[in-house]
């Protein structure tokens, strides 16, 4: 059995910190649908922020909307992303500040993934002697 990663996680499914509260709310309250506006209200975000990280965490397979869209549910979608919440809910109450700083450095990783690709380097071709 694969171990839980949480840093793994947060590089791929949670790009941001209202994400994670987003996240981190909706595993807490698992038995039940959260709406937009309550979650918004009860997390200090705005609506649309709230609504973008529940759009994107239903994206990555840990939210599922209601049929009218209008609330979410914890539902990742296998048994190694809900180890991999489990495991990072953990690390958020045993040591909140490592785990901002891990969400830091994936969102720096993905930043300079993307600044590779956009701004490719040098060809790594050897020169071709005169």
């Amino acid at each position: 059995m694969p171990l839980a990663n949480w840093r793994n996680l947060l590089l791929k499914c949670v790009t941001n910190h209202d994400e994670l509260q987003v996240l981190l709310l909706l595993r807490a309250r698992a038995h039940l649908p959260l709406k937009t506006k309550d979650t918004a209200k009860e997390l200090g975000l705005s609506e649309r922020a709230c609504s973008s990280a529940l759009e994107r965490l239903q994206v990555n397979g840990l939210a599922s909307a209601s049929a009218d869209g209008q609330s979410f549910k914890f539902a990742p979608t296998t048994v190694s992303l809900e180890r991999d919440v489990e495991a990072l809910e953990l690390a958020y109450r045993t040591s909140e500040l490592a785990v901002i700083r891990a969400l830091n450095e994936s969102a720096l990783q993905r930043l300079r993934a993307s600044a590779a690709l956009a701004f490719p380097g040098p060809s790594s071709k050897p020169k071709s002697e005169k």
